[in-house]
């Protein structure tokens, strides 16, 4: 049997929607990692096991057919935090290692895997901002940029999401990645899908500053008529600032701010949405649009355009940085809701021909197997 396990210490609360004080867990990696394990546990040829971090919960749990194991609390300081991720690699002791995560620590322990354990190790890039040392550099330290250039060049696979990513990466780090693996996308049930009803226009991200949380702010201050809607919790990285944020998006009248909404609860608000709204300078496979399109949400995108999608299949637009074209743009869709209404009638086959679950499940299971 083959042995695999997933390193995402933010995932738990996906195998455990009760789990309390997970409000500034919601992530896309972790959505991606989640699912990919449950499927791949499907197949009785693979030892499928994730590590987490400490919530509470017990030291090991059988969830869905994957072994989840508790390693560190995100309250211990970093140096605890990498003995207890480590002890979690010794206790699993797999023969592949997958991660989704750019941080100093990652880094450094996907050094011991390879050299000292002599484990292999598959990296999934997560976002645009790891694609150049630059935006690396900006976005994560100088520190983090510098240890994962040394993931780049000797983990056992690249995985890359986008041909964007694939092109950018080959320049930036003279390495090929293996491969292009999309996220998967579960399709929702939109039979009696009423678009003309919808009225809020919907944003979702943890309070990170590369997701310009600010732009869409002022967005809603621009076009008060509106109904805006933020799912938006404070991040523990950046609490401080975050909690500001909140202050300053409370104070806007015709913004609906919500902290934390379940896995379980969360299509409905885009089942509510006329327009979903990215802002961020860089995203990997931004994991609310899919879940959007995926309820026959249209998208506004201010930067973020993996492979020109909104475009080539008609199912949003993108003002490619331009801060007033932002602007026009969504005035010219809140007001346009013909144009909407065939954006959304292209989603399904954006979605098939790209995201189906099974077509990205055999690639995985190609790839695990062709690393024994």
């Amino acid at each position: 049997m083959k042995k695999i396990c997933f390193v995402m210490p933010r995932a738990y609360y996906l195998f455990n929607p009760a789990t309390p004080n997970q409000s500034d867990k919601v992530g896309g990696a972790q959505k991606q990692f989640y699912l990919i394990s449950r499927y791949l546990a499907d197949n009785k040829e693979f030892d499928v096991n994730f590590l987490v971090a400490d919530f509470g919960q017990q030291a090991v749990e059988r969830i869905e057919n994957v072994n989840v194991y508790r390693t560190f609390n995100f309250q211990d300081n970093i140096i605890w935090r990498f003995i207890d991720l480590f002890r979690g690699i010794k206790k699993t002791n797999a023969d592949i290692y997958f991660f989704r995560s750019s941080h100093f620590s990652i880094a450094i322990i996907i050094f011991i895997i390879k050299m000292l354990l002599g484990k292999k190790v598959v990296y999934m890039v997560a976002s645009d901002a790891e694609i150049n040392f630059k935006s690396h550099r900006k976005t994560n330290g100088l520190f983090t940029a510098l240890l994962m250039s040394y993931v780049y060049k000797y983990a056992d696979r690249i995985i890359v999401q986008s041909q964007q990513q694939y092109d950018l990466f080959q320049k930036n780090y003279k390495r090929i990645p293996e491969q292009i693996i999309k996220n998967i996308v579960e399709q929702q049930n939109i039979e009696d899908d009423n678009f003309s009803a919808r009225e809020k226009i919907l944003w979702i991200g943890r309070l990170d500053k590369i997701k310009n949380p600010d732009i869409f702010i002022s967005l809603c201050q621009k076009f008060a008529e509106n109904k805006f809607v933020m799912i938006a919790p404070a991040v523990f990285e950046n609490k401080r600032w975050g909690e500001e944020m909140i202050a300053k998006i409370k104070s806007v009248p015709n913004i609906e701010h919500l902290n934390y909404v379940s896995p379980n609860e969360i299509q409905k608000y885009y089942k509510e949405a006329r327009l979903y709204v990215i802002t961020s300078d860089s995203e990997g496979y931004s994991n609310t649009m899919l879940e959007a399109i995926s309820n026959h949400c249209p998208i506004l995108s201010y930067k973020v355009n993996n492979d020109n999608i909104l475009i080539n299949y008609k199912i949003g637009m993108t003002a490619d940085g331009d801060i007033d074209y932002f602007y026009k743009i969504f005035d010219m869709l809140i007001n346009n809701k013909k144009l909407l209404t065939e954006m959304t009638k292209s989603c399904d086959r954006y979605l098939f021909e790209n995201h189906d679950k099974n077509k990205i499940i055999s690639q995985l299971t190609e790839l695990i197997e062709n690393l024994f």
